[in-house]
């Protein structure tokens, strides 16, 4: 999932300067983009960075939140009720919400439907959310996100 720096740190509670001072210290051959092994060298040297909002293991201390974020949206996406997410309902929020295209949005729900059973269940998007915080941002975020 491809988001802007800028908003996702921002949202994780970071001003504009401190997001650029971040991603300075990250992106070692400064080409713009900060890559896997960059993000892993930065959090090998600026150990607070693993546990930092938006970027670490933040998400950990915050679970009954996300899970309650991830329960809330999960209930406005289901919107036959069935108890579960069909690639239709998730279509039909993301094309209300964002410009995704029809295999951006296949994608997101071939990594959400972990079991693969052509559904996503409640517990699916829980621990997704838990596990991606930029997930949140790119499908909706609910109002504990952190």
């Amino acid at each position: 999932v491809i988001y802007d720096k800028l908003e996702h740190l921002q949202k994780a509670g970071y001003n504009e300067a401190a997001v650029q001072v971040i991603y300075d210290k990250l992106d070692i051959d400064a080409n713009g983009d900060i890559s896997r092994e960059e993000l892993r060298a930065g959090f090998l040297k600026y150990t607070p960075l693993r546990e930092a909002p938006g970027l670490g293991g933040y998400n950990s201390k915050f679970v009954a939140e996300i899970n309650a974020d991830a329960d809330a949206l999960f209930a406005a996406i289901d919107t036959d009720g069935g108890g579960t997410i069909s690639k239709e309902e998730l279509r039909n929020h993301l094309k209300e919400f964002s410009k995704y295209s029809f295999k951006a949005i296949s994608k997101l729900f071939k990594l959400l439907d972990v079991n693969k059973d052509g559904q996503i269940e409640a517990q699916e998007l829980r621990d997704a959310f838990v596990k991606y915080s930029a997930l949140r941002l790119a499908i909706g975020d609910g109002p504990n996100y952190k």
